[in-house]
């Protein structure tokens, strides 16, 4: 499943929900996994990278995550493969970005 998070426009990146999609699609297309895990609906930082900074034409962000990332977006609330990316971590402000 994929989810537009963004309704910028109609050409906002696409993110992928699942961590198996993501590798699969990244490994088909010779590419990275962007995960950005956060809460969506409730953090502001997560909302403000989604929609705003992963969206920039200047500088080109969008391209950068089109041309070399799959992106995946993970609800910490109601997903758990983001875990392994903040072991050790202890305590971090979301959103949780890691390729």
């Amino acid at each position: 499943m994929c989810v537009g998070l963004s309704t910028a426009s109609p050409a906002s990146l696409t993110w992928l929900e699942s961590k198996t999609d993501a590798v699969s699609a990244a490994k088909s297309q010779g590419k990275l996994v962007l995960l950005l895990a956060g809460r969506e609906d409730t953090c502001g930082n997560c909302q403000y990278v989604l929609s705003t900074v992963c969206e920039s034409l200047s500088p080109p962000v969008k391209q950068l995550i089109q041309d070399r990332y799959v992106p995946w977006y993970c609800d910490l609330d109601t997903n758990a493969d983001w875990q392994p990316y903040a072991s050790g971590l202890g305590s971090f402000t979301l959103p949780l970005i890691c390729c």
